[in-house]
């Protein structure tokens, strides 16, 4: 597991027995160049939190990139979203399923773990439901609460022979203050 140093926002790399995943693509050239530093031209998995740019703007080129190809994107659907690294990563989807082969799911919730492990890491899906994810952001949750782009964060808790190595948040701390510790159990 490589957290790549983006400044602002996130970007992590994880590599086991031959496969990639990448969990967020913050803006900036990091990415492309730890991938071009390492040879690698292939990624597994590409895993989106949430559209905030800080978190999807890299993804952008990424699929655009000559250099790499991703076979498959996971991210939720972000409907209010009017950001210019939305519209960007929207284009850049369907040029990388027309001319890569990408394939793109428009969830990223519980309902995949299990589904999709790296290697002997398994990669667990925290949150959003697929209850909340069905509603999304500016729709409510089944308890009525508001539903905001930071509130369907996908939260990734990533183990390794039942262990809990490290616990991805995105930024669904900053949104309701809802999930405690114990509906997660540890890290």
């Amino acid at each position: 597991i490589v957290l790549l140093d983006v400044g602002h926002g996130s970007c992590t790399v994880l590599m086991d027995c031959g496969r990639m995943a990448v969990i967020d693509a913050a803006s900036g050239v990091e990415l492309l160049e730890f991938l071009r530093l390492r040879n690698i031209d292939r990624l597994h998995l590409l895993l989106l939190t949430h559209a905030d740019a800080d978190h999807i703007a890299g993804a952008s080129s990424l699929l655009l990139s000559d250099d790499c190809i991703v076979e498959q994107l996971y991210v939720n659907t972000d409907t209010p979203r009017d950001s210019q690294a939305w519209g960007e990563l929207r284009s850049a989807i369907r040029y990388a399923s027309e001319r890569k082969g990408t394939r793109t799911h428009a969830e990223l919730t519980s309902a995949l773990t299990g589904t999709l492990d790296v290697g002997t890491v398994q990669v667990e899906v925290l949150a959003p439901s697929p209850e909340d994810a069905l509603s999304g952001p500016g729709g409510r949750d089944l308890a009525g609460r508001g539903i905001t782009s930071n509130a369907m964060s996908a939260v990734i808790r990533l183990r390794h022979e039942a262990q809990g190595i490290i616990l991805l948040c995105a930024d669904v701390f900053r949104a309701l203050g809802r999930h405690t510790r114990g509906e997660w159990g540890d890290l």
